[in-house]
């Protein structure tokens, strides 16, 4: 290849469009996405107590959406992050992250084991990017802080995230900086687990809303 041909190749590839190149770069993403609100009673509000199998009416009564890790009906997103808002300023909500199996077609039982734990803590100010935001409306504080806790067979509940880890080589990354800057924990690898449900157990009048990405 001549050395014009080079400069030329180089140009073009710089004029590409951003989605172009994330798709030449096998790089997919979800988005971020909302996840359902869990509002506080004033008793424990975590719905799911342990790992295990349940039947379909069960996942349905535990009022936590699914979390579709799914990228079509065969390939599934390894990586993903989350984020976090509260109705109210200064609160901390202790939460929980499971990971989700569903059987094929046929199947109507799902397999939950705890990924990890941890609190999420709103912001002192209402954010100004909120306003009118989709993801995070007007009326949410950001959570600036947060934390995350591998749940392993030495945690309570027990959970797989050394099994992931040794398996898949997963790791977590915590982004916490205060400072009303929104705070995030990245996954690295979710197993071939193709869904995702949060649980939190926020106080009484207090509600967490949890935003996640998934992608490759």
């Amino acid at each position: 290849m001549s050395l014009r041909t080079k400069i030329f190749a180089i140009a073009l590839f710089a004029l590409l469009p951003l989605s172009l190149l994330f798709a030449l770069s096998g790089i997919t993403t979800t988005g971020q996405r909302r996840y359902g609100t869990i509002a506080g009673t004033g008793s424990s509000d975590y719905v799911i107590a342990i790992g295990g199998r349940y039947p379909s009416p069960t996942t349905l009564a535990f009022n936590r959406p699914l979390f579709s890790l799914s990228a079509n009906s065969t390939d599934y997103f390894a990586r993903f992050e989350f984020s976090a808002s509260v109705n109210d300023a200064n609160i901390s909500v202790p939460y929980r992250v499971w990971l989700v199996k569903k059987g094929n077609s046929s199947t109507t039982d799902y397999e939950f084991q705890l990924l990890g734990t941890g609190t999420a803590t709103s912001a002192a100010l209402q954010h100004a990017g909120t306003e009118g935001g989709t993801v995070f409306p007007s009326g949410e504080y950001l959570c600036d802080t947060i934390t995350f806790t591998p749940a392993t067979t030495s945690t309570s509940p027990i959970g797989i995230y050394t099994a992931l880890s040794a398996a898949y080589f997963t790791t977590n990354t915590v982004y916490s900086p205060g400072s009303l800057i929104p705070a995030r924990v990245f996954i690295s690898d979710a197993g071939n687990f193709g869904y995702l449900v949060f649980d939190a157990d926020p106080a009484d009048g207090k509600n967490i809303t949890f935003s996640v990405e998934a992608g490759t």
